[in-house]
């Protein structure tokens, strides 16, 4: 297996004729999916490890984005706690 492998070393892997790793461990979090590499890995039939994500942004901490991850959170539970409620 390999770690943090994008489509370009992985391309090249694979045009140079060379075994493709059977594992791809990717750090992923809302705010980084890796998309393309995600559907490289899957036509290509390579299993993905989701490797757990620590500061959940960059290098200074959170990033804007986790303000509304957070209000989606806070909906969904309000609406989980009045679900049901006649009002």
């Amino acid at each position: 297996g390999v770690c943090n492998y994008g489509v370009g070393p992985l391309r090249e892997l694979r045009d140079a004729g060379l075994r493709l790793p059977a594992v791809n461990q990717l750090e992923l979090s809302p705010f980084n999916t890796h998309a393309m590499t995600r559907h490289f890995c899957e036509t290509e039939g390579i299993a993905l490890s989701c490797g757990a994500w620590s500061k959940l942004s960059g290098v200074n901490g959170p990033t804007d984005g986790w303000n509304a991850v957070c209000k989606l959170a806070a909906a969904a539970t309000t609406r989980r706690r009045t679900k049901g409620v006649v009002g």
